[in-house]
């Protein structure tokens, strides 16, 4: 038996035999995409909308295919992320928490009351200050081909959440991002990290009382079935990283390159969506499932509390970066 073709030898042949059509086309290449939340979360549709778009690609779609595993299937967010760096992974959507703990500066994106909405979010991530962040995450092995996004964050508990004094001395799961975690411990919750695979049965256990989420996630999830209140904090924008490994894109002639990245923003312009219509349609469906909804959260008061870590956390990551976010998705 032959050995196997490399995988650069591969792309060059698969290409040769598209220009001249008498040739016999070489086999596509499946390509795994890791995604770590159900299939009908925001990113598991920007997955299967990314894999679309290469289907449908004049440039990819006789050479790649994108099979996409959903709900952690090929690891965690963290090892997906690792899988993408050193190879073993080809694509993946990620978290920002995640990629905070290989790259801190990043973990910012996440804090608290860092932006008043969705569309500063994503007016801060589409402008210059979302590409300050390209050149941190390249450094450290980290190929971002566009953003995905999981919606605004909301808290579920088993009481109502108003104000600031309703965290004190709550069991608050939140993600593996240290400043999300200093951000709310400084709030009063007692605040600690479970891989997201594992929330819904840390709830159900009672390991936590609390959690904090978009609205597509706690649906998607059926975090519905373990907490009682839903409080729309609105507290911060969950962002996501779509990432390719340095293989693949080796492998890759130039115009396949640009053609990947292009089908990766329809993939971020799905999930997009798709948090949208979670944030618009979700909460009544959650309610329908028997949550309470509070609507009357103090923001001011929590604004306002914020603020000091907001502080702390700029003279580690630089208050500069903070303000251009703040100013660019306020503009």
């Amino acid at each position: 038996m032959l050995p196997p073709l490399p995988r650069r030898a591969f792309i060059a042949g698969s290409a040769a035999a598209l220009a001249t059509p008498h040739i016999a086309r070489a086999a596509v290449r499946i390509v795994k995409v890791a995604q770590g939340s159900a299939p009908q979360s925001p990113a598991g549709i920007g997955a299967l909308a990314f894999a679309q778009a290469v289907a449908a690609s004049p440039v990819l779609g006789t050479v790649l295919k994108l099979d996409v595993h959903h709900g952690a299937e090929l690891g965690d967010d963290l090892t997906s992320l690792k899988g993408c760096i050193d190879g073993t992974l080809d694509l993946a959507l990620v978290g920002t928490t995640v990629a905070s703990g290989i790259v801190p500066e990043i973990g910012v994106l996440d804090t608290p009351f860092l932006f008043p909405g969705i569309a500063a979010a994503r007016a801060a991530l589409d402008g210059a200050p979302g590409q300050d962040f390209l050149g941190l995450l390249k450094a450290k092995g980290i190929n971002l081909l566009a953003w995905s996004e999981n919606g605004v964050r909301h808290m579920t508990a088993n009481k109502p959440i108003r104000a600031p004094s309703d965290l004190v001395g709550l069991k608050l799961r939140v993600p593996p991002s240290d400043i999300v975690m200093g951000a709310f411990r400084a709030l009063g919750a007692n605040a600690g990290q479970v891989p997201f695979p594992g929330l819904h049965e840390a709830l159900r256990t009672g390991s936590f009382d609390a959690q904090e989420n978009p609205i597509g996630l706690i649906e998607s999830a059926g975090l519905y079935e373990v907490q009682k209140v839903l409080s729309l904090t609105g507290h911060a924008y969950s962002a996501g990283l779509i990432v390719v490994s340095p293989d693949l894109l080796d492998d890759l002639a130039p115009p396949q390159r640009v053609a990947l990245q292009s089908c990766a923003v329809i993939g971020q312009n799905a999930t997009r969506a798709a948090a949208d219509a979670a944030q618009r349609d979700g909460v009544a469906r959650l309610q329908g499932k028997g949550m309470a909804v509070i609507g009357d959260v103090d923001v001011a008061a929590f604004v306002a509390a914020n603020k000091p870590y907001l502080t702390s956390i700029g003279q580690k990551f630089g208050a500069d970066r903070i303000a251009r976010l703040m100013q660019s998705g306020a503009g």
